[in-house]
């Protein structure tokens, strides 16, 4: 939000349920096991609490279901960034619903693609060419984050799977 601010072009669009809304279904619906209680907090904030005043004209914090708002939302994506529910499940039908938002020159950034296949068999099956981050911060070093570059010039190649 700060970088749109300098720019002063751009939009963030979040989506995002409650804490109260994660506490109620005991987390199950957007924790992974491993994360436990260590991201709650007071149940009277609202998602984006801590996002400051000044940067909120080029913001729009939407709560509830990310696969059915996706949809809802009528500009294109140029940045789209994952970092809810990973599940492989949940996880694939979710880069199915942002994929036709995606402007051509998008970058799309999954956090946690370590905790399912999803993101590699999206890349696999739309060819795509991933940046596979490492991340020793939590607990060893693993590919926790992907990348990919829709500009990528090794997009769509054939002999890339």
């Amino acid at each position: 939000l700060k970088a749109l601010a300098k720019n002063k072009t751009g939009h963030m669009f979040s989506i995002d349920y409650p804490d109260s809304k994660i506490r109620a279904d005991g987390g199950t619906r957007s924790r992974h096991a491993l994360v436990g209680d260590s991201e709650f907090y007071q149940s009277e904030l609202r998602p984006g609490f801590m996002v400051p005043e000044s940067l909120r004209n080029r913001w729009t914090m939407i709560e509830g279901d990310s696969l059915k708002l996706i949809g809802t939302i009528r500009s294109r994506f140029d940045l789209y960034i994952h970092d809810s529910d990973h599940s492989m499940k949940f996880l694939t039908k979710e880069l199915a619903r942002a994929w036709p938002k995606l402007s051509k020159k998008a970058v799309i950034l999954v956090d946690d693609i370590d905790w399912s296949n999803a993101f590699h068999r999206f890349c696999v099956k739309r060819r795509l060419y991933p940046l596979l981050l490492t991340d020793n911060g939590k607990d060893d070093l693993r590919v926790r984050t992907g990348l990919v570059d829709l500009t990528h010039p090794r997009n769509g190649d054939p002999s890339f799977t």
